[in-house]
C-alpha cells in the first residue's frame, strides 16, 4: 500500500520539523507498472472494481488512487482510469496499463527513535513541510495545513533537532491524519509506536507512555529523552527530550522524584548573594540540570520553575544581556540580579522591571541589601513566598 511521508520539525538552537512524501509529486516512485505476475504485489481470488473515470493523464489517474484507502491497483488505458481493491490473475493484462501501489514496511522510517539522520528520511521520500525555531509559536491553524497536505495513508514525522546539523535528535512518524486529530487533555492515542497529543491553546507532542501532564506543555517525567511537546495556540518552545523550559504550577515533590535535590530554599525576603549561587552551583556537573522556582511556603506547588544546564546558567552576564539556555533567557549579574525571561528583552536594574505584568519573569535581588523581588506578575519581600534552586545530576 502507498503511503504518503511528510516530516515536521523544530529548531531554536533547536528546531521544530515536519516531514511527509506526497506521492502526488513522484507517483513513479509510489507506483509500480506491472510487467510480470512476480512483480512485488498480492493477487486475490477475484477482482473488485472500486471506481472508473474517464481522465486524460495518468499521473491524475494515480492520483485518484493514491486519495482512496481501499484503491491498491490502477488501469489507465485509452484515458479509461479504473481503480481496483484488488484483482485476480486472470483479469490481469500485462500491456503496461495496469500499476500496483508499492507497499513500504515500517522498518522503512523511524517509529520513535533519537539521533536519526534527516537526510535519510529525505532519501527516503519524504519532503520537508514544516521547519521552525524552537521559538517559533506553533499554531492550531499551522498543523491544520499540514494536515490538508496529507492523503489517507500518508505518513507524518515530528522532530527536533540543533539547527544547521542533519541529525535529529528525537523523531517519531504515524499515520498523518491520526497523529494530527485533536485530544482532550492529558488523553493521547497510540499511533504507530507513540501517544500523541494535540490539544488546541494547550500542547502538541508525542510521549513513549500513556501518562502526560499536559498542561500548555507535557511537564512530567523530567528527564525522559523520548518525549517531545510544543505549546500550541500560545508561546514559542519547549520540549525537545529533557525539559529545558519555563514550567507554571509544578510540584515540588515531582521534581524530587524525578530526582532532583533542593540545594537552596529561602523566604523570598532572603538577601540572595552571588556565592550563594556559586555555592548551589558547586553540587553540578557538566550534565547536571538546573531548576529555579518560587512558590507560596508550605505549598507543594512551585508558581513558576524554569530549567536547564546548570552551569550554563550559573554563568555571569553583562548587564541587560540574559544567555539563552535552553529556551528561557538567563541573568547572573553580580550586585544586579539573577533570574530568567522567555524573551531576550529585560530591564535590570537590581531586578528585572520589564513588562510587571508578565507571568513568566523570575528576578532576584543579587549582592544587595535587601531581600526580594520579582516572581511572574508579583512583587515580593516577605516570607510567604520562598524562593527555591533544585539540581538534578
Amino acid at each position: 500500500m502507498f503511503k504518503a511521508y511528510h516530516l515536521i520539525l523544530n529548531f531554536l538552537t533547536l528546531n521544530k520539523l515536519f516531514c511527509f512524501i506526497d506521492g502526488q509529486l513522484n507517483f513513479e516512485s509510489s507506483y509500480g507498472k506491472v510487467n510480470s505476475i512476480g512483480d512485488n504485489f498480492q493477487l486475490a481470488n477475484e477482482t473488485n472494481m472500486t471506481e472508473n473515470f474517464w481522465i486524460r493523464n495518468k499521473f491524475h489517474c494515480l492520483g485518484l488512487c493514491s486519495q482512496n484507502e481501499n484503491c491498491f491497483f490502477v488501469q489507465y488505458k485509452q484515458n479509461n482510469c479504473s481503480l481496483f481493491y484488488s484483482v485476480m490473475i486472470n483479469d490481469l493484462i500485462l500491456d503496461g496499463t495496469f500499476w500496483h501501489k508499492k507497499i513500504l514496511i515500517k522498518e522503512e522510517y523511524p517509529g520513535l527513535t533519537t539521533n536519526y539522520p534527516l537526510s535519510y528520511l529525505i532519501s527516503l521520500g519524504f519532503t520537508l513541510i514544516y521547519d521552525q525555531y524552537y521559538s517559533h509559536a506553533t499554531t492550531s491553524a499551522e498543523l491544520d495545513n499540514i494536515k490538508s497536505q496529507c492523503l489517507v495513508n500518508s505518513i507524518l514525522c515530528v522532530a527536533g533537532g540543533l539547527v544547521n546539523t542533519d541529525i535529529l535528535q528525537l523523531v517519531s512518524c504515524a499515520n498523518c491524519h491520526s497523529l494530527l486529530t485533536p485530544t482532550e487533555l492529558d488523553k493521547p492515542v497510540f499511533v504507530g509506536s507513540a501517544y500523541w497529543y494535540r490539544t488546541q491553546y494547550s500542547s502538541f507532542g508525542f510521549s513513549p507512555v500513556y501518562f502526560i501532564y499536559q498542561s500548555s506543555a507535557d511537564y512530567t517525567d523530567f528527564e525522559n529523552p523520548l518525549r517531545l511537546s510544543w505549546h500550541l495556540d500560545g508561546g514559542g518552545g519547549w520540549r525537545l527530550d529533557y525539559i529545558s523550559g519555563l514550567i507554571p504550577k509544578y510540584s515540588i515533590c515531582s521534581l524530587i522524584n524525578n530526582g532532583f535535590l533542593k540545594v537552596l530554599d529561602q523566604f523570598y525576603s532572603f538577601n540572595t548573594t552571588t556565592l550563594d549561587l556559586m555555592n548551589a552551583r558547586s553540587n553540578c556537573n557538566s550534565n547536571s540540570i538546573l531548576c529555579a522556582a518560587g512558590g507560596l511556603v508550605n505549598s507543594d506547588i512551585l508558581e513558576l520553575v524554569a530549567c536547564g544546564n546548570c552551569f550554563q546558567i550559573m554563568t555571569n552576564t553583562t548587564l541587560n544581556t540574559p544567555k539563552l539556555v535552553g529556551s528561557v533567557y538567563w541573568y547572573l549579574t553580580p550586585g544586579k540580579s539573577f533570574g530568567f525571561s522567555p524573551s531576550f528583552t529585560i530591564s535590570q536594574t537590581t531586578s528585572d522591571q520589564f513588562n510587571l505584568s508578565d507571568p513568566q519573569r523570575l528576578s532576584w535581588h543579587l549582592d544587595q541589601p535587601i531581600g526580594g523581588w520579582r516572581l511572574g506578575n508579583l512583587s515580593l519581600n516577605d516570607n510567604s513566598y520562598r524562593k527555591v534552586l533544585l539540581v538534578k545530576n
